[in-house]
């Protein structure tokens, strides 16, 4: 499975020279926030009871895109920042290392909102 992430250059320069790279969760301003905290924990327990185990050094999980707009392409990040120098990484991986979610629906997680099953308007209802 084709999956891309976007990570600092020091991500970039770091697996150039040590062949590997695990997410620092003192590095990230989000998890420094409760509500990501949870949210966060929720996804790594969904990992878990799928049998997505990570390697023993890894504390969170990488965040990457399979898909944007419908579309299983290369995602085109020059409208975000979250660092001065960013690089698109694109990872091989197998579909039994992935967990993949809905960026819609996360934020519904994120925020302890409802996330309704309705897919239209009269089921809604």
């Amino acid at each position: 499975m084709i999956i891309w992430t976007i990570q600092p250059y020091s991500v970039y320069q770091q697996l150039k020279s040590k062949g590997q790279f695990y997410c620092d969760p003192e590095k990230s301003e989000n998890l420094k926030e409760n509500n990501f905290q949870v949210a966060y924990n929720w996804i790594i327990k969904q990992m878990k009871r799928r049998k997505i185990l990570p390697h023993k050094d890894v504390k969170v999980p990488l965040w990457a895109w399979y898909r944007r707009d419908y579309k299983h392409v290369r995602p085109d990040f020059r409208w975000i920042r979250d660092s001065e120098i960013e690089v698109c990484m694109e990872i091989n991986i197998p579909e039994e290392k992935v967990l993949l979610s809905d960026f819609e629906a996360w934020h519904f997680v994120l925020n302890d909102w409802y996330y309704s099953p309705a897919t239209n308007e009269q089921e809604w209802e």
